[in-house]
């Protein structure tokens, strides 16, 4: 087995799994079931569309920035309702939504299809969105090759130790040149500041994980496991919740550019 990782930036996202009528939820991180259907847009899949091929991926995000929770008061005019007419009152919702969130994702699965997911989301057929089509990326969804964003090692080691993505603006402008460990890519890998790893206040993520196995022990049970989008079918899945410490090496966007190796 080996694990993909990717990073999902934005201004605004929305991972909601329990919406009902006018309140559209989102958790405080990606669901499964958005991931997958991040995924799937990426691969130029439809609704309909068989998703077994996804069903025994293991899933776990490392949460580098928690964003703050809003709520949008939103009203639509001349929605159409199920018999097509067009409904007469205004739309009212409450939708709630992360502000400048930051998340590293990792998928553990067998390589050939992590190595399929990698080249879709580096060259999308789709447009793809953070929730919903109102909330756009802040920056690709994948990491360069100089990164190795698939490894041969179980999800928990990769999030603990990937580069973090999301170093306090007050600590990077302290960082200079001789810092800079390797240029990777579009990043730029820097050690991260003792000021930061020493801080019981800021050293510490929020990392969500599937457990392993069949007698599967887990702090939440969630229905996130996506059979079709069309037919908004689901099944249970469990996460357990860690708090991990700040890696060593943080990832900020260098002006280098290196040639990649990257699959084709």
């Amino acid at each position: 087995m080996a694990t993909l990782v990717f990073p999902l930036k934005g201004p605004m996202q929305a991972w909601g799994i329990s919406s009902h009528f006018g309140i559209r939820d989102t958790l405080r991180e990606p669901s499964k079931s958005g991931i997958i259907g991040l995924i799937c847009a990426a691969m130029g899949k439809p609704r309909d569309s068989d998703l077994s091929e996804f069903q025994n991926l293991r899933y776990g995000v490392r949460v580098d920035q928690e964003g703050k929770m809003l709520v949008d008061f939103h009203t639509a005019s001349r929605v159409l309702n199920a018999s097509g007419s067009i409904l007469p009152n205004a739309v009212i919702s409450n939708r709630y939504f992360l502000a400048d969130a930051c998340f590293l994702v990792g998928l553990e699965g067998d390589q050939e299809t992590l190595i399929k997911i990698y080249r879709a989301l580096k060259h999308p057929k789709w447009f793809l969105f953070l929730g919903r089509k109102s909330f756009p990326l802040a920056s690709p969804p994948w990491f360069p090759e100089t990164l190795n964003p698939i490894q041969d090692q179980v999800i928990e080691e990769v999030l603990k130790t990937f580069p973090w993505q999301s170093i306090p603006r007050k600590y990077s402008k302290k960082i200079v040149a001789d810092e800079i460990v390797q240029n990777a890519g579009f990043f730029q890998l820097v050690k991260t500041p003792l000021e930061i790893t020493s801080d019981p206040l800021l050293n510490k993520l929020r990392l969500l994980v599937e457990p392993l196995g069949e007698n599967k022990k887990a702090y939440l049970t969630r229905q996130d496991q996506p059979l079709k989008f069309s037919e908004r079918s689901f099944l249970h899945t469990k996460v357990n919740t860690y708090h991990i410490q700040v890696p060593q090496y943080y990832l900020r966007h260098g002006s280098i550019k290196e040639e990649e190796n990257v699959p084709q």
